[in-house]
């Protein structure tokens, strides 16, 4: 989902510049995916409740179900917030966008961190 102004509202909202918002289901809930500089944030369907911030560094491995085109398998390190699981399986409509948003904010963050340039 592309709109300057939510994603305006929401960088000052969760203290992070957010560069992509997108409505995903996990557990038969509905929430917003925030992707950030350095984070993900998932926050309420409302936009009341932030109910977790994922750093990209915790992400260990992202799965694609090929059998269905809507799912995602992330896998995140022991490192990671308690509060949220381990593995988390999202639901979107608009997967091909998202996973490349998450690879692209995840690739960034690496280099970001560890001053390294990767192809």
């Amino acid at each position: 989902m592309k709109s300057n102004a939510i994603n305006e509202a929401l960088s000052l909202i969760l203290k992070s510049p957010i560069t992509y918002l997108a409505s995903v289901q996990h557990k038969e809930e509905h929430y917003f995916l925030c992707i950030g500089s350095h984070s993900f944030f998932i926050v309420d369907s409302k936009l009341e409740t932030v109910k977790a911030e994922v750093f990209f560094a915790h992400v260990q491995r992202l799965i694609l179900d090929t059998s269905k085109n809507k799912y995602i398998f992330l896998q995140l390190h022991e490192n990671r917030d308690p509060n949220v699981p381990l593995k988390l399986i999202l639901s979107t409509e608009n997967r091909s966008a998202l996973v490349e948003q998450i690879k692209s904010a995840w690739k960034a963050d690496h280099m970001f961190r560890l001053g390294k340039i990767y192809d």
